[in-house]
């Protein structure tokens, strides 16, 4: 992906060196006001700090920014979090301000510091409840190994599953019995042996359980079978959903996110169970829970290149007693 076309001019102001003074950080505190200020930036105490580990790797991330004291930069994090302990080993620091509205951005440099047990438990009592507990029970940053060593340290009030599709039966087994609501991601599972055996196990112990569709949650999907519902454009006859993205690979996919997503076992197949579920699921809903007559696929690889194990482009057609379904699913 080449991004040379990507160019923008900063003309908003100019800066020289006259104009910061004596203290720098008199002049950021000026800057901050501005950018506190202005109704086009949401967070201007977010900033991107980069520590290095013990084997100088660099690592940054965003925190907030919470108190300004003299030549101090104050922010808040857990000792034990990856920053914690990267700071403990190295003490230096860098701090990056980026205002994009106001076309300016700030770097500091220094060491970083704990401040007073005094301070920190004054922060810590100032949080809102709810964030104080995930504070407690959270190891930030460490791998929990096992689902029974997470049940040993925090209760669960319900589960939500972001890992292949493929372990979904297994957060099932464990869980449901345990009474605990249960969330996957879409789709259910990666055949339908594991959907069914899914559903007994629901079934038997009546826990909750959902399966997160995104366009379960727009508006217009609520729209259309309103609009259906009221007659206002004539008896449904075919249906065609054209759902995808340039492919997961090109938009940026984390590595262990695209480890499992083009992978046969792990999430079934490739486009077809990534954005051909989205149509089913609708029509589903549409049809109030018809079974459809019969159902017809073409699965296609136009990238090899990029996706040698699974499909990339695919067409699913649905035969309903008065409708025609047409899914196209596409990471092309």
């Amino acid at each position: 992906m080449e991004l040379f076309n990507y160019r923008k001019s900063y003309t908003k102001d100019k800066l020289s060196i006259n104009d910061i003074g004596g203290n720098p950080i008199d002049f950021f505190v000026k800057w901050f006001k501005e950018a506190e200020n202005s109704d086009q930036i949401i967070e201007p105490n977010a900033m991107t700090i980069s520590t290095v580990d013990e084997n100088s790797f660099p690592s940054s991330r965003v925190v907030l920014l919470k108190q300004i004291k003299e030549r101090s930069l104050i922010f808040f994090t857990n000792y034990n979090s990856n920053k914690g302990k990267s700071l403990d080993k190295n003490e230096n620091i860098c701090a990056s301000f980026y205002w994009p509205p106001l076309e300016r951005q700030v770097i500091i440099r220094g060491n970083a510091k704990k401040i007073s047990s005094v301070e920190s438990e004054d922060y810590f009592n100032s949080r809102p409840f709810e964030s104080q507990a995930a504070a407690i029970i959270s190891n930030q940053s460490e791998d929990i190994d096992s689902y029974e060593s997470l049940l040993q340290n925090v209760e669960i009030d319900a589960v939500s599953a972001f890992n292949s599709t493929k372990e979904h039966l297994d957060v099932v087994k464990y869980f449901a019995p345990k009474g605990i609501p249960i969330m996957v991601e879409k789709p259910m599972a990666t055949n339908y042996n594991e959907a069914k055996e899914m559903a007994e196990i629901i079934e038997n112990y009546k826990t909750p359980f959902l399966v997160n569709y995104e366009t379960s949650w727009y508006e217009t999907t609520y729209e259309a079978k309103t609009l259906l519902n009221q007659g206002s454009f004539g008896s449904l006859t075919k249906i065609v959903f054209n759902t995808g993205h340039p492919g997961p690979r090109e938009i940026g996919c984390t590595p262990e996110f695209l480890s499992w997503l083009t992978d046969p076992i792990l999430n079934g197949a490739g486009a077809l169970t990534d954005f051909g579920c989205y149509g089913a699921n609708i029509t589903t809903w549409l049809l109030n829970g018809e079974t459809p007559i019969s159902i017809s696929c073409v699965a296609k690889q136009t990238k090899p290149e990029l996706y040698p194990n699974v499909d990339d482009d695919t067409t699913i057609l649905l035969e309903y007693t008065n409708q025609q379904v047409i899914i196209q699913a596409s990471w092309n």
